[in-house]
């Protein structure tokens, strides 16, 4: 029986180190190998979320054993994913912009998330690779840290005056990658190619062939708490690991936007502030603290669509944007503390 903290940290490392050489060796065995059981929450992974988990699991590995092992592991899967990283930049209204991740090193798919997200991961991978690492190669990191933050910034003017980030960027051919298209979309029919299509068309066209989209492209499941909770977390994780505030006001922009700084004045938090909806949770029933799937669009919109009908998945209750939740919260409450004490 585990007695203390001590004894707790050792048992904890222990366990992360067996799943870390568990999976390493399945890697090894196949690298990137889609999980075999079609569903929404991994069967998705691209490159870039495979070698993201790998640098930021492997680096954390590194500071708690100083097993130099884990720092090259985490180094190279670093470096691997930078190669996925918008880092020449595309010229937009004059202006380049960079930083923005694909889904693989060949950069014909932008890396999206439509329901589940797991956005964070990037920033994750880039905060704890510059903790690790010194000289030339923690600049490299540091910069792919900060042009990945300078998109983010970049990405809210098309939301603005409301704080919810945009979705992201989005080619205007990426349904033509069959491989990477029917994976990332889930439950769809033969028109869903096509359907594609007009949903970028209800974006904002910024250059030839791209557009920003304020919602994704998405189908069968729709609502964008998690999205923009997990983009929230990176940009608190960016903020404080860069010394940014406008990273961290970014993140706490869509705790605001969840909490009723919306177009329906409404909190999307059962319990938080006077106006609130009932939620979807068939099993548990109504609880303080609960948060649904979120605001989605209607039909191929590209704006908030929130109905008072109560039913998935919009409103369906979600543990996980939950946790997003306390998380952002911590993670500005952490760099805020580490401020004050400098």
């Amino acid at each position: 029986m585990v007695t203390n903290n001590t004894q707790l940290k050792r048992v904890l490392t222990q366990a992360a180190i067996s799943d870390f050489e568990f999976a390493s060796a399945v890697f090894m065995e196949h690298p990137y190998k889609r999980e075999p059981i079609m569903w929404e929450h991994t069967y998705n992974t691209s490159k870039s979320s495979y070698d993201s988990t790998i640098a930021w699991t492997a680096a954390v590995l590194f500071k708690l054993t100083h097993d130099d092992t884990y720092q090259q592991k985490a180094i190279s899967a670093g470096k691997r994913l930078l190669t996925y990283q918008e880092r020449g930049g595309i010229t937009v209204n004059g202006r380049v912009v960079k930083g923005v991740f694909y889904r693989d090193e060949t950069h014909t798919v932008f890396q999206h998330f439509n329901h589940q997200s797991r956005e964070h991961l990037f920033a994750f991978a880039l905060a704890e690779l510059i903790k690790i690492t010194t000289a030339d190669e923690q600049q490299l990191f540091k910069d792919g840290a900060r042009m990945y933050g300078d998109y983010l910034l970049w990405l809210q003017q098309y939301t603005a005056p409301y704080p919810m980030i945009s979705s992201g960027l989005y080619f205007d051919d990426e349904q033509q990658d069959k491989d990477s298209f029917h994976i990332q979309h889930l439950l769809t029919d033969a028109t869903a190619e096509s359907e594609y299509g007009k949903q970028l068309q209800k974006g904002i066209k910024i250059a030839d062939h791209l557009y920003v989209k304020r919602f994704p492209v998405w189908f069968s499941f729709r609502g964008n708490n998690g999205i923009l909770l997990s983009t929230a977390l990176g940009a608190a994780t960016l903020g404080d690991v860069l010394h940014d505030a406008q990273l961290r006001q970014l993140a706490e922009n869509q705790l605001y936007w969840i909490a009723g700084e919306n177009p329906f004045g409404k909190s999307l938090m059962l319990g938080l502030g006077h106006k609130f909806d009932d939620l979807y949770a068939v099993s548990s029933g109504p609880q303080v603290g609960a948060l649904p799937v979120g605001i989605e669009t209607r039909d191929d919109e590209d704006a908030p669509y929130w109905p008072q009908f109560n039913n998935a998945t919009y409103k369906e209750v979600w543990i996980s944007n939950s946790g997003r939740w306390l998380s952002v919260i911590a993670t500005l409450l952490k760099s805020s503390s580490k401020e004050k004490q400098q």
